[in-house]
């Protein structure tokens, strides 16, 4: 049984700068380190989805996948008629939303506007000012209805199978409001029919790339990629065409094809060796 271990942001970096430059330490503010955290952030992502977009697995073995289990809830409506862009509104009843998080808001005509909330306040909720978060369109009258949409967990990747009360539902991908036993994923949330009600969600789900990337330059070096240190050519060398490329460096295409080269037979050892993995914390 082989147990895997993984590779910390700064190995990695440490390992292509010198390969390339002979040094640990550039000048080059391309190369600084915050420039090479979010290119090894794109190169861990690319690495997760590897299986899906290039392989004949879903997913690397020791991903594996995950299950939530959370509540649904009743639906609430609007106390009192709202105007579009309004910056607060308040519902009926709020004690089962989350501190922050997305409704829909049922217009007069039956179609949802998505709404993000930044806060609640008894039964008061403020609306996002987060660039590109959801806000009020149209106006809307009082009494109209106000649903939860559910948060996905911050590691998803794409759902295996979804239960409300050991019944499987489906993805609906129609942009509309779902029916039956359908749910539409919108961003990082989950719209269900009109009035779910109160009910169990069971979601199984893989595991998608963790962020590397986080601002913080001095713990972000000291995260785990998840890339096994046995497949550590591959991000090196993809890291090495970064650094070259950026050099204006010809050899940055040979080290790009020795790192492809180096993700084809990671792939293929996983699809051949993928029972004998255990997961190493």
């Amino acid at each position: 049984m082989q147990q895997f271990s993984f590779i910390a942001v700064n190995t990695i970096i440490t390992k292509a700068l010198n390969e390339t430059l002979g040094s640990s330490t550039p000048t080059q503010s391309a190369l600084l380190n915050p420039a090479l955290i979010q290119e090894l952030n794109r190169i861990n992502r690319e690495f997760v989805r590897a299986p899906s977009t290039k392989g004949d697995n879903d997913h690397w073995s020791w991903m594996g996948q995950e299950e939530k289990i959370f509540p649904t809830f009743n639906a609430t409506a609007l106390d009192g008629a709202i105007a579009a862009s309004a910056a607060t509104f308040d519902v009926d009843s709020a004690s089962n939303f989350p501190s922050s998080g997305r409704v829909w808001i049922e217009t007069s005509k039956d179609a949802v506007d998505i709404v993000d909330f930044e806060s609640v306040a008894s039964s008061t909720v403020t609306v996002s000012t987060t660039s590109g978060d959801e806000t009020v369109d149209i106006a809307h009258d009082d009494a109209a209805h106000v649903e939860l949409l559910y948060a996905l967990p911050s590691d998803f990747a794409q759902v295996v199978e979804l239960f409300v009360d050991s019944i499987e539902y489906f993805s609906s991908k129609t942009g509309q409001l779902p029916i039956g036993r359908r749910y539409e994923l919108r961003g990082g949330y989950i719209l269900f029919p009109r009035d779910i009600g109160t009910r169990d969600v069971t979601l199984r789900y893989e595991r998608g790339a963790t962020d590397l990337d986080t601002g913080n330059e001095s713990a972000d070096l000291l995260l785990a990629t998840q890339i096994p240190e046995d497949f550590m050519d591959y991000p090196v060398f993809k890291l090495m065409a970064y650094i070259q490329r950026n050099r204006r460096k010809s050899d940055w295409t040979t080290y790009l094809q020795l790192a492809e080269n180096a993700l084809d037979e990671a792939l293929t050892y996983d699809l051949n060796y993928s029972d004998n993995y255990i997961y190493a914390d």
